[in-house]
């Protein structure tokens, strides 16, 4: 920094003069107060001034047990450092799970079976071993984060994508040296590799399929066993699993994960589309299974995040040969899970579901009778909502006209937004509800990469739902078209401006920067 510091601090942990003269606590509180909240946006090194004095030790710490990542290595000290006194000061734990590693001659082949055996047993243990730690301490609130990945992940093609590792997000030992805790923005630069086409820190030509595959890891459905008798834990109230793991949590292990935790209320799970046909079919399966009634009734918001890429699926399509079937080019939503998620949505408060399910059947679940007490935001997609052609545009307006038959019966929905993306497409329909100090209307619009003109009867029946949900009417609110072509999902996101619940704020920074330095626009 070129500024320097208000006091320069001679380190030491009962110093409480600064070189210039002053003491610490002659300071007034409010000064002191800003110092501290200033310390922790220094950079990396920050945590080293809790040596500074016993007041800034205990101050700090706050800081720096707010938030830990731990790998299955660092639970073995976890119980240790993270005392009684400390657990209270925790808010979120983000357990990353180290894979085995592989060689350059196996990162271009699909993980072999027994590899993937060895790294469920990997998933397991770490997953009991954190969950009986959880399980002995005092907190509450507790936010918990799962990733895995292998470090050989990063290692080969895919040198500018995030996995959750070593060199991502946060590290977990808060005492240690400055001189022991590395930057953990940085995220690896890829350099000049040929032989994984890395040119210039960019990937300037699609990897193989099995390539791809390899990261997503193997292709199989059978479940080995999950975890033995884990604890219930009821301190945590917020999951996340977001995209950065492309090798997927089994659905047999996510299930009982969740059933020991009975204080969920916010779960952030953002899985990938499957590459196979038969694994998407038996993926879907538990989904309906799991959104339906795998869920604890406490849970308050969801977020799913489906992720899907045209640029990956092109890979298969073009190289792959031989079965297990390829996968949709566009991904087919099972009726059954919308349905799974209609029945869910009556007892949430905010529900965003991307790709997972399709709006229609969503909509289309509806049973008469149903009232949505609670929900007040939904936003969902559907493949409806592309470019039509030859002024077609009978199924946009059937489905926007089922989606305000359904809005009727929720009388405190204040955000819905129907949303879709198809390579270089992109379009979002809203109703939005706002009845605060500085701004009272309802509205509908739309925005996209063409033109839009609805029925009047489609808008006939969001005034009959502004007329009984709101105190205000109807306002009609087109914007300005799209007028680029739009290539990545990430872009699509930003640029139709979609509500932060749609993804992690982190993972969509992340697949801004994969698009940026990757063979696909």
């Amino acid at each position: 920094m070129t500024d320097q510091p208000a006091l320069a601090l001679s380190p030491g942990p009962q110093n409480t003069t600064a070189t210039s003269g002053l003491v610490w606590t002659s300071l007034p509180p409010e000064l002191r107060r800003k110092i501290f909240e200033y310390l922790p946006q220094t950079g990396p090194r920050w945590s080293a001034c809790a040596s500074v004095c016993k007041e800034w030790q205990a101050e700090l710490e706050k800081e720096n047990f707010r938030r830990l990542k731990v790998t299955a290595a660092d639970l073995e000290t976890m119980g240790d450092i993270v005392r009684p006194d400390r657990a209270k000061l925790v808010g979120h734990v983000w357990l990353n799970i180290e894979l085995l590693r592989y060689s350059c001659q196996a990162c271009r082949q699909r993980e072999g079976k027994s590899l993937y055996l060895k790294n469920h047993n990997l998933v397991r243990k770490a997953i009991e071993k954190l969950w009986a730690i959880l399980s002995r301490e005092e907190m509450a609130g507790l936010t918990l984060e799962l990733s895995m990945q292998s470090p050989s992940d990063k290692e080969h093609s895919f040198k500018n994508f995030y996995f959750g590792g070593e060199h991502e997000g946060w590290i977990f030992d808060p005492l240690a040296p400055p001189t022991q805790r590395p930057n953990m923005e940085r995220n690896l630069r890829a350099g000049h590799d040929e032989w994984h086409h890395w040119i210039h820190d960019r990937n300037t030509t699609a990897p193989s399929e099995y390539s791809l595959e390899r990261i997503f890891g193997g292709v199989y459905y059978s479940v080995p066993r999950t975890p033995a008798s884990i604890p219930r834990l009821p301190v945590v109230d917020r999951l996340e699993i977001r995209r950065q793991t492309r090798r997927p949590f089994e659905p047999h292990l996510l299930e009982n994960l969740v059933k020991q935790l009975p204080g969920l209320k916010y779960f952030t799970f953002e899985p990938w589309q499957k590459w196979h046909v038969q694994a998407q079919q038996a993926q879907d399966r538990h989904y309906a299974r799991f959104f339906g009634s795998g869920l604890p009734r406490t849970l308050r918001e969801l977020s799913v995040f489906e992720e899907t890429n045209e640029a990956f699926t092109s890979v298969f399509v073009e190289g792959y040969v031989g079965s297990p079937p390829l996968p949709d080019g566009i991904r087919m939503a099972s009726p059954q899970v919308g349905a799974a998620f209609a029945t869910l949505s009556l007892l949430l408060e905010k529900l965003s579901v991307t790709f997972m399910v399709e709006a229609w059947d969503f909509f289309s679940a509806y049973q008469p009778g149903w009232v949505w007490e609670n929900l007040t935001f939904l936003v969902l997609t559907s493949r409806r909502l592309i470019k039509p052609e030859n002024n077609q545009v009978d199924d946009m307006e059937r489905l926007l006209s089922s989606a305000a038959e359904v809005a009727l019966s929720m009388p405190v929905l204040k955000t819905m937004v129907i949303w879709n993306f198809r390579w270089g497409h992109a379009f979002k329909f809203y109703y939005c509800a706002k009845d605060t100090k500085t701004v009272k209307e309802t509205v509908i619009g739309w925005r996209g990469t063409w033109d839009f003109d609805p029925d009047p009867s489609v808008v006939k029946r969001w005034a009959k739902v502004a007329g009984k949900n709101t105190r205000y009417n109807l306002r009609v609110n087109p914007e300005p078209k799209i007028n680029v072509s739009i290539k990545s999902l990430a872009k699509a996101i930003k640029l139709l401006d979609l509500p932060s619940e749609v993804v992690h704020p982190e993972s969509l920074s992340q697949m801004l920067k994969e698009a940026d330095t990757s063979w696909y626009p």
